[in-house]
């Protein structure tokens, strides 16, 4: 396991390089100063003929740089051994980092491969679901389209059958018109009707009779209808003559028979009714004789019938 100063000095390349070019810089300033330094101490130990004494300070100040120069060395050879450490380690972290750059390249590469799977199933998913909304947008298109076929359909029927059935008020119109115009002249024909009506009632009331037949016997009062009695007392059968009286009870009077003939109508009315009633002989024998009466009938009018 690296320790914190050999983690903090492989951090990164650049700054591994940095550090070796300043180092560089140091030591060649260090040998170019110990080379003028000895440059220029030379002539001046010629031209003062060599005495140390006469020159105390140059050479204190040529120890000091003497011993500069041996740390120099020093530093030189220990910064040589570290600059191969530093080589190999920057080896290593070379390896390190195209090793991480293939594995980063490597992942950057399966990332953008999965990415590109996935935008790719996406997009075909996208163009799929567009498909399918196309489908449907057609299908709804058509079907927007023959609804509003049918709509407009509907609405020509609906035109039609208000044309219609304008045309179907206006004939109920006419019809009420012709139907109102048919009841008043039904009503016309219904009052001319009652009219003809009543003037046939009046003539069949003035007219109409009901036939009794009878046969009666000589001296013997026969009730012929309701309030009508007919009494005979001689009989001529060889002159087809009777003789003998006919009373009316509702009016209390008697119309007296004088040798009336057979097959001749005798005429008589009361008091209550003046139409006429009608005695008629039709066969005369000796000791009764037979014929009929014609009473007058009172008509039933339509009302009447119709209650």
């Amino acid at each position: 396991m690296k320790t914190e100063n050999e983690s903090s000095r492989t951090l990164t390349p650049g700054t591994s390089r940095r550090r070796t070019s300043k180092l560089c810089a140091v030591a060649i300033l260090l040998v170019a100063g110990v080379i003028g330094i000895a440059w220029m101490s030379s002539p001046r130990k010629t031209q003062l003929g060599g005495s140390p004494n006469r020159l105390p300070a140059s050479t204190d100040t040529q120890n000091s740089v003497n011993t500069r120069l041996d740390s120099a060395e020093e530093k030189l050879n220990s910064w040589g051994k570290e600059r191969t450490g530093l080589t190999d380690r920057m080896a290593q972290l070379e390896k390190s980092v195209a090793s991480n750059v293939r594995r980063a390249r490597a992942e950057a590469l399966a990332l953008v491969e999965g990415v590109k799977r996935e935008m790719r199933q996406g997009l075909d998913s996208v163009q799929s679901r567009l498909s399918g909304v196309e489908s449907t947008q057609t299908e709804m298109h058509d079907e927007v389209a023959r609804l509003q076929n049918d709509l407009a359909s509907v609405q020509h029927d609906l035109a039609s059958m208000r044309e219609a059935a304008a045309q179907q008020t206006t004939q109920v119109r006419q019809i009420d018109q012709a139907q109102q115009s048919t009841q008043s002249e039904v009503s016309g024909l219904h009052n001319q009707m009652l009219s003809n009506q009543s003037r046939v009632d009046n003539l069949y009331y003035q007219v109409e009779r009901q036939r009794v037949d009878f046969e009666v016997s000589k001296d013997r009062t026969t009730e012929l209808v309701a309030g009508i009695y007919l009494t005979i007392n001689h009989t001529d059968v060889a002159h087809q003559q009777i003789g003998g009286w006919l009373q009316i009870a509702r009016d209390g009077r008697f119309l007296w028979l004088h040798d009336a003939g057979a097959q001749h109508p005798i005429a008589f009315s009361s008091q209550g009714d003046e139409r006429a009633y009608q005695l008629v002989f039709t066969r005369i024998a000796d000791g009764n004789a037979a014929g009929y009466i014609l009473v007058p009938v009172t008509p039933v009018t339509t009302q009447t019938a119709a209650k």
